[in-house]
């Protein structure tokens, strides 16, 4: 007897707490997930904020001296460095006039001078006595890119 009366209040408990149970709320809003950055895009987006500060994304720039040209303003000296990085004679002076040439250079020195990808040290390698305006131009960019990466034109996507 006292065993049936065990198993009834034991079934009686296990029924009673399921339907007394309170529900878990859950959120039904969507769940809004920022975009993750790359290297890759990250990298893209500080040479599309140096060629929009740099010529307005002309390839087909040069300084008024000829000594920069392309559309990162790149010198003869920048593309020895590269060269030198990669361990072997693989850029032209040529390349500078080729907007994917001149992503190559670029992405190549600052991957190796500027291994956090921080801007102020981007800005520091690519053009070391800049004025305030163009670090400001070139950090707005930057964010701006970052900002609307996923809507972004890729200026050196191939054709």
């Amino acid at each position: 007897m006292i065993f049936v009366a065990f198993a009834a209040l034991l079934t009686v408990g296990c029924t009673n707490s399921a339907q007394n149970e309170k529900g878990t709320a859950t959120d039904t809003s969507p769940q809004v997930m920022e975009p993750v950055m790359t290297r890759e895009d990250t990298i893209n987006a500080m040479a599309m904020a140096f060629a929009k500060q740099e010529s307005g994304f002309n390839h087909l720039a040069v300084s008024p001296c000829g000594q920069w040209v392309g559309c990162l303003q790149l010198s003869e000296i920048m593309v020895r460095e590269a060269n030198r990085i990669v361990g072997f004679g693989c850029f032209n002076y040529d390349d500078r006039y080729d907007r994917q040439g001149s992503y190559a250079i670029f992405k190549i020195v600052q991957q190796h001078h500027n291994k956090n990808l921080d801007i102020d040290r981007a800005i520091d390698l690519w053009n070391p006595h800049c004025n305030a305006s163009y670090r400001e131009n070139v950090k707005k960019y930057f964010s701006e890119n970052i900002l609307n990466y996923s809507t972004l034109e890729d200026y050196y996507e191939i054709l």
